[in-house]
């Protein structure tokens, strides 16, 4: 279903509230034949002021953060499976992972491209535990490869005929038997007791229940369990417990608590962290997300090939030029965002007053970058190697998000 800007009465209480002071997202119930809700379909949607976008990648990432960010995901389905709008380069990308696969469906959308990448990515995420849908399916033989990879295909009945229904969700059951048959955008009595007869056994749409916009204060404190997290990275080993401690504290949909060093290591690890902080900074407020996140993981990698050079841990170094941007992403002076917080005093001090080996590392990338002279310039070559491998990797993390060719 199509994600949007679009708000209904039910957030019109809030007007009153100072504009930026609450993030938006709806959910859209998802029944069984009883007529019980055992899903939510989860939607994103902007506040007043708000730019808008059509780009389902950021759509979905922008839905992401404020569910696990901002709302959590106990508040917003509960017990229930969270249908989670996919598009080819959130696949790709495992941005999925953050969210729990036995709680999640990924609903793949009708705008992809169907290739080799695509169901390359698809059984990766049901290897990894995952459900998947494909979305807004009205027989379109461009799907017919992807009917029999997923668990649950929603059929769009609007503007179908009876005829046409029969011939669809004919098609859709030899193609796929085992596949459950969803029918959404279901608006009469009359309608549910067509696809009920053909075989559909969930059902969304209007006649039972209209998106609800759910709105909630904006938090500063998930930004700061965030740079906590961050924080874990500074050091060649990470720190488990403490990762487990924040973790737990994050609202970030896991089903359970991470309760030991064990747990923590198979649930999460480095890679899941730095996802979580790239999210952030991704789907965060400010005015150019990719240009940001672009330039920080250029210099956390710099810094990571570059740190032998400076006497400086590599991880640590990757940590101060991930939060290097971390300021401008936040529109919050720096010193403020890392004041009280559990990062170690070297990457403090390296980014509030760019003293020490780190500083002194982190001064120079942001000197080469500038195209301005560096600190050591018998570096000057290795700098040009770093860049252009910290480039390449800072490239293809962008087009693994945005989904780019």
């Amino acid at each position: 279903m199509r994600q949007g800007g679009v708000r209904d009465e039910s957030a019109a209480g809030v007007a009153a509230i100072a504009p930026g002071a609450l993030t938006y997202l709806a959910r859209q119930p998802i029944f069984d034949r009883r007529g019980v809700v055992v899903a939510y379909e989860l939607l994103q949607r902007t506040a007043p002021g708000e730019a808008l976008t059509d780009d389902d990648e950021q759509l979905t990432l922008g839905m992401t953060a404020k569910a696990l960010l901002e709302f959590g995901l106990d508040r917003l389905v509960g017990k229930s499976l969270a249908y989670i709008n996919t598009p080819a380069g959130f696949l790709r990308s495992d941005v999925y992972r953050l969210f729990p696969a036995e709680r999640t469906m990924l609903e793949v959308l009708e705008r992809v491209e169907v290739n080799g990448a695509l169901l390359a990515g698809m059984r990766k995420a049901r290897e990894e535990g995952y459900q998947l849908a494909l979305d807004d399916y009205q027989g379109g033989a461009v799907f017919d490869p992807l009917l029999d990879k997923v668990d649950v295909i929603k059929v769009d009945i609007m503007g179908l005929s009876k005829a046409r229904l029969r011939t669809v969700f004919s098609h859709a059951r030899s193609k796929a038997p085992k596949a459950t048959l969803l029918a959404e955008k279901v608006e009469t009595a009359e309608e549910l007791d067509i696809v009920r007869a053909l075989g559909a056994t969930l059902f969304q749409g209007f006649y039972f229940a209209k998106p609800v916009t759910m709105t909630t204060r904006r938090t500063p404190g998930h930004a700061a369990v965030m740079l906590q997290l961050a924080g874990a990275l500074d050091g060649a080993d990470l720190d488990l417990q403490r990762v487990a401690r924040l973790v737990n504290s994050a609202s970030v949909g896991l089903a359970r608590e991470i309760d030991s060093v064990e747990r923590a290591t198979a649930m999460l690890g480095a890679d899941q962290i730095r996802r979580l902080v790239l999210l952030l900074m991704v789907a965060g407020d400010n005015a150019g997300p990719d240009e940001i996140v672009n330039l920080a993981v250029v210099r956390a990698k710099m810094g990571e090939l570059l740190a032998s050079e400076y006497g400086v841990e590599p991880a640590a170094a990757f940590t101060t030029g991930m939060l290097s941007m971390i300021d401008i992403a936040f529109q919050t002076p720096m010193a403020q965002l890392l004041a009280e917080l559990p990062i170690a005093d070297a990457i403090r001090d390296a980014l509030v007053d760019h003293s020490g080996g780190l500083g002194q590392l982190l001064n120079d990338v942001i000197a080469y970058e500038r195209g301005e002279p560096i600190g050591r310039s018998r570096l000057a070559r290795r700098f040009v190697e770093a860049y252009a491998e910290a480039a390449a990797t800072a490239n293809e993390l962008r087009r693994t998000l945005t989904g780019a060719s």
